[in-house]
């Protein structure tokens, strides 16, 4: 999970699987821009696995985050058991 500013994307947030970028309304926090599925994985000789970049997911209130972002991992969980 990759989380951002705007204007400050130092840490390649879109490679993450879960990634944030703090959304302000005239200096007051409003929210998140969330970006889901990106990941630099790939497994080794496993020509069906490769690296991607998120796909935007849409705005989420700051009220919402947790149980946006508590949906995607469980969802992340039940889609790759290990």
């Amino acid at each position: 999970m990759g989380i951002t500013v705007e204007g400050d994307n130092h840490i390649d947030v879109l490679t993450n699987d879960v990634a944030l970028c703090v959304v302000m309304k005239e200096g007051v926090h409003i929210g998140y821009n969330m970006w889901v599925g990106g990941g630099m994985g790939r497994s080794h000789r496993n020509n069906d696995t490769y690296a991607a970049i998120a796909t935007p997911l849409g705005f989420v209130g700051k009220d919402d985050i947790f149980y946006a972002v508590k949906v995607r991992r469980c969802r992340l969980t039940l889609s790759n058991p290990r």
